[in-house]
């Protein structure tokens, strides 16, 4: 009679080494870590991060009274600080560099700095208005939907420029032929296009709804702004380092 007792692991092994291929590797926790700081290095960074969290509460609550209502106004205010001085670096280009072109080129130009700065300079109307320093209501309500308006026209405006380039990328395309090497250069400039009139697109249509323009229930609203802002997020989110020698020589 064979003696020979066969161990089996035990419950507590097993779970531990299922838990142990669920969780990441350090390394990829300390890469994404990194890309997280980097990403909140940025005021921009932070506004959109906060932006997300934002409509997500905006989502959950449906417009109802309570905590999740009270956190997206909270999001809200958190993110003005942020946004000191945009409205001057949506205007610099077009004052250091003024546009050139056909009339249409230098007209959607000047509306998308014009627009997005009111967006931002209004806005810091409404966010004194949240502090106490201005007392009038009825500003700061026509401020907010002059900031919307402003989003609206300047998102509007970047969504036509980005159109043409579209436009451009195509007739590239067209022009290149049987040229491979041309053709994945030009499709690394139309990756960021396609970005834009996605995002100004989506910008354009929740400057609407939060307007109230177009009837959409609060969490239709929220989960646009969700959508934008996640967008938002991963085109400013830092690429991952690159391989190191070893990774390469595998």
């Amino acid at each position: 009679m064979d003696n020979t007792t066969n161990h089996q692991p035990s419950s507590s092994s097993l779970l531990l080494s299922s838990l142990k291929d669920l969780l990441p590797e350090k390394n990829s926790v300390i890469i994404f870590s990194n890309r997280m700081k980097g990403l909140l290095a940025k005021s921009d960074g932070k506004d959109k991060t906060l932006a997300l969290l934002q409509y997500l509460a905006m989502f959950t609550s449906n417009g109802t009274p309570g905590n999740a209502l009270n956190l997206q106004k909270s999001f809200g205010s958190a993110r003005k600080p942020f946004r000191i001085f945009k409205e001057v670096e949506f205007l610099l280009p077009v004052i250091e560099n003024p546009p050139v072109g056909n009339q249409a080129k230098v007209l959607v130009a000047y509306s998308k700095a014009i627009g997005m700065s009111a967006y931002m300079a209004f806005d810091h109307i409404v966010f004194l208005g949240a502090t106490g320093l201005v007392t009038n209501k009825q500003i700061t309500e026509l401020c907010q939907k002059l900031s919307y308006y402003g989003w609206f026209v300047g998102s509007v405006a970047g969504l036509y420029q980005s159109a043409n380039e579209l436009g451009k990328c195509v007739r590239d395309v067209a022009e290149a032929d049987d040229d491979e090497d041309r053709k994945q250069e030009i499709a690394k400039v139309a990756k960021p296009v396609f970005t834009a009139i996605t995002t100004n697109t989506l910008q354009a249509l929740l400057a609407l709804a939060l307007l109230e323009k177009i009837p959409m229930k609060k969490r239709n609203v929220g989960a646009l702004g969700v959508i934008l802002s996640m967008l938002n997020v991963y085109s400013m989110f830092p690429p991952p380092p690159p391989p190191d020698a070893k990774d390469k020589g595998e």
